[in-house]
């Protein structure tokens, strides 16, 4: 989870320059990253209900193995572009389609991981134990753009084979080290949906989180530069602040207050989220760089404790032989959220800057309102 959390991170802080320096309109560049998060989300169920059959292992592997290998394909893909060996609408479209079949691939790791986590760890300690593979990924948001600017000096392209080459070597010590485990074979096994009452309410305080957080993600850098009249650069640095202080903030919540507060994942989540709406308004009601750290370190801590306890909770709601199949569903909402949530935001930010924010607000305080008062 840490190398593919940095890989992607990586991949964002640089895509924007790479896709300028081959010609790229922004739209072109947004379209590459939205049409894949939507197959990473179309996917994510499916391989996980595919690790049900085969093994966690064997799937987790396929995902390590397909992003390594398409990171380096869609680096050899940028030089043909940046030689002129390939240019103009069929140098996107290969682009278009290297990336597609890495997040094919890609987006049977995380799933896969989730379903071997439950399969190996109590019901007392799941929650303690998905803390930890979340930390682990929120260590890799924070590492990725450093990477990034480390090696972006030796190469624009160097950056995504550096990340090719860590993905490689964890496969490499996940095929040696990681035990495999059966699974058992049940005969027409019920497919698992997104709006079974067993577990809704986890699905649907996950989509809204993530429709808060990615609108607000999207649209920190426009308000940064637009409030505190920055330029470029001093944008850069500024929202790279926010957002790292932020993913501390998870980490901390997920190795220090989950590890060592006991609570159940429904109460683990609502605390959460609330956590988050305090933090919007904070945004909302203040303004200035000093009231958007502030506010996002809260959203960061709200997402450390809400997400551990949705897989957590949604694990535990489910059968042995279905584990790979609910951390499938779990792992694909957050990219619905990814999806519709830039998409708005950056509309309404056309329309007025503080749009965005009262909208991520009213979303997450919907959401809060509905675990609060609804019985599930």
């Amino acid at each position: 989870m840490y190398v593919i959390s940095m890989g992607q991170t990586l991949i964002f802080a640089i895509l924007p320059a790479l896709g300028r320096e081959v010609g790229l309109r922004e739209m072109q560049i947004n379209l590459i990253i939205s049409v894949s998060a939507l197959l990473f989300s179309f996917m994510s169920s499916r391989w996980g209900r595919q690790s049900d059959q085969w093994g966690r292992k064997r799937v987790i592997l396929i995902g390590l193995l397909g992003y390594g290998i398409g990171n380096a394909v869609f680096a050899y893909g940028f030089h043909l572009g940046l030689s002129g060996l390939l240019a103009g609408t069929a140098f996107y479209l290969t682009l278009f389609a290297i990336r597609l079949s890495q997040s094919f691939l890609m987006s049977a790791t995380s799933p896969a991981i989730g379903a071997y986590v439950a399969d190996h760890t109590s019901p007392q300690l799941r929650t303690k134990s998905f803390a930890k593979v979340g930390a682990a990924n929120n260590l890799g948001t924070i590492t990725g753009p450093i990477v990034a600017s480390i090696f972006v000096g030796l190469s624009l392209l160097a950056p995504l084979l550096v990340a090719s080459l860590v993905t490689l070597l964890a496969a490499l010590i996940i095929a040696w080290r990681l035990p495999n485990n059966s699974i058992p074979k049940l005969e027409q096994r019920a497919k698992l949906r997104y709006n079974d009452k067993r577990y809704r309410h986890y699905i649907i305080a996950t989509f809204g989180v993530f429709l808060c957080f990615s609108s607000m993600q999207q649209t920190i850098g426009f308000t940064l530069q637009d409030s505190l009249s920055l330029n470029a650069a001093k944008t850069v640095i500024y929202t790279g602040i926010v957002l790292m202080v932020s993913a501390i903030c998870s980490v901390f919540s997920q190795m220090i207050l989950v590890q060592r507060v006991n609570l159940k994942p429904l109460q683990f989540i609502r605390r959460g989220v609330s956590a988050m709406v305090i933090g919007m308004i904070v945004i909302v009601i203040f303004e200035g760089f000093v009231s958007m750290l502030v506010g996002m370190s809260l959203m960061g801590i709200g997402l450390g404790l809400t997400m551990p306890n949705v897989y957590s909770g949604a694990s535990l709601t489910v059968e042995s032989y279905d584990q790979g199949a609910i951390s499938g569903l779990v792992a694909s909402v957050p990219s619905m959220g990814f999806i519709i949530g830039p998409v708005l935001a950056g509309s309404l930010y056309q329309i007025s800057p503080t749009y965005p924010h009262w909208f991520a607000t009213a979303i997450i305080a919907g959401t809060a309102f509905w675990l609060l008062y609804r019985r599930h």
